[in-house]
């Protein structure tokens, strides 16, 4: 609670939990103010593929408004947030939902270990990322500060975790870092993972191939919410580049190892 940064937040009360956010966003803190919502669609698919006794990995957990609600469903909550400024509300959050099963950690998942720049944005701060490899203006248009965080390796900093259900949304840097948890990944069963094309390209600089390969040395299906199919591994690449080459985004795309576990997340529409 030493920061500034407290001065300027807003506290509401919803279904989800009490969220403490910034005051300038105008998307998670709107939503919460207005509808007391936030990612609905991301959490109700996620609490039908986890359990009680499941340990959780999030990957831009930001205020908590999945790591909150979800920490009452199952056993404990590892939840990474690589914000500075966001991290607080992050520790706030927990406090005030009186949780004691969420583990919280303020660094940048990648593939290696050092610092990078962190940019921070007002208005949609849950748009705040690590520097884009490629330049956009899109990117810098509502700066409001720039850091240099910790990166870290999943793998180097949680050697011992053991998830059985993994959550990635960090703007652009999922596939870093997926290369930096392979060992988690191995003990994984799910993983969420969120798949913008624009961000594959200016953000990581990578292609869908690229980002295919990665996440098949641990995963065999694939569901895609948004066009409500299943795909198998040796299809991953086809679908994922066809995702690519058409704009296609989705929040999140699921992996598993076994089609059972995920096969409840099909929506039935006959």
């Amino acid at each position: 609670m030493e920061s500034s940064n407290y001065k300027f937040g807003c506290i509401t009360k919803s279904d989800q939990g009490i969220f403490c956010f910034p005051k300038d966003d105008n998307a998670i803190g709107n939503s919460l103010l207005s509808t007391g919502i936030w990612g609905l669609n991301e959490l109700t698919m996620l609490k039908k593929v986890i359990r009680e006794d499941d340990e959780i990995l999030i990957l831009g957990a930001h205020i908590g408004t999945l790591a909150i609600p979800l920490a009452r469903v199952c056993k404990s909550v590892h939840a990474v947030e690589a914000n500075p400024d966001i991290y607080k509300f992050l520790l706030a959050n927990i406090k005030l939902n009186e949780l004691k099963n969420i583990i919280p950690h303020q660094f940048a998942a990648s593939d290696r270990i050092g610092t990078v720049e962190f940019i921070s944005v007002t208005g949609n701060t849950g748009g705040s990322k690590i520097a884009p490899k490629k330049y956009h203006p899109h990117y810098y248009s509502e700066i409001k500060s720039i850091h240099k965080v910790r990166q870290t390796t999943i793998d180097e900093f949680l050697p011992d975790i053991e998830p059985r259900l993994v959550f990635i949304d960090i703007e652009g840097s999922e596939y870093l870092a997926l290369k930096g948890m392979y060992s988690c990944l191995q003990k994984a069963e799910i993983v969420f993972v969120e798949y913008i094309p624009y961000h594959l390209e200016y953000v990581a600089g990578i292609s869908p191939e690229e980002f295919s390969a990665e996440i098949e040395k641990n995963f065999n299906y694939l569901y895609i919410p948004g066009l409500n199919i299943f795909v198998e591994k040796i299809n991953f690449k086809s679908v994922l580049r066809k995702m690519y080459d058409a704009k296609h985004s989705e929040d999140q795309i699921i992996f598993s190892k076994e089609l059972i576990h995920i096969s409840n997340l099909y929506k039935n529409e006959n």
